[in-house]
């Protein structure tokens, strides 16, 4: 896999997290409408689950990056590979862990408290990956292996823009 540079992905999950966070706090009351025809879940409940998986994500990176883990060496699976290289993610093939699912009854407080959590450690993940992003060690993924501290700034950024277009898609169907 090519090398990854920590700022310009920087730049790349700033673009999204400002796209999450229109979202977040649009009065658009169809955010949290569900279009079966597009998702079991509305965009409110995407933006929930993506925000929770992101902070993980993001909590590894800094980890990583300041050197609070020994950490593997790092080690792609194939979809992993595929994934961040490709920079698409199949529509659905995965399934999300059970700790990031969304709640049935989410509300706007729930949401905006996820967006800030989720902000927070992208902040802390950005200081400390673009001060120290070590290539030699990795933490696991449950699905694309063992990823490197701007591996998973890529993977944020790709996850987030899977659900972004998702999200896009069923406002689109919501609103023909």
């Amino acid at each position: 896999m090519k090398h990854i540079d920590p700022a310009a992905e920087t730049d790349r999950l700033q673009a999204v997290f400002d796209d999450m966070r229109a979202l977040v706090t649009s009065d658009d009351p169809s955010i949290y409408r569900v279009v079966p025809e597009v998702s079991k879940w509305s965009p409110a409940q995407h933006l929930y689950h993506v925000l929770g998986a992101t902070a993980m994500m993001l909590k590894a990176a800094t980890l990583l990056a300041k050197g609070a883990v020994d950490g593997d060496e790092p080690s792609l699976t194939s979809t992993g590979k595929s994934i961040l290289e490709s920079e698409v993610i199949p529509r659905g093939v995965g399934q999300a862990p059970e700790k990031t699912q969304p709640p049935s009854d989410l509300s706007r407080e729930d949401l905006e408290t996820s967006y800030a959590r989720s902000a927070g450690k992208m902040e802390t993940a950005v200081r400390a990956v673009n001060t120290n992003a070590p290539e030699d060690r990795g933490l696991k993924h449950h699905v694309w292996g063992v990823l490197t501290a701007p591996q998973y700034l890529r993977a944020a950024t790709v996850h987030c823009r899977h659900h972004l277009k998702i999200i896009d898609d069923i406002r689109a169907h919501a609103n023909t």
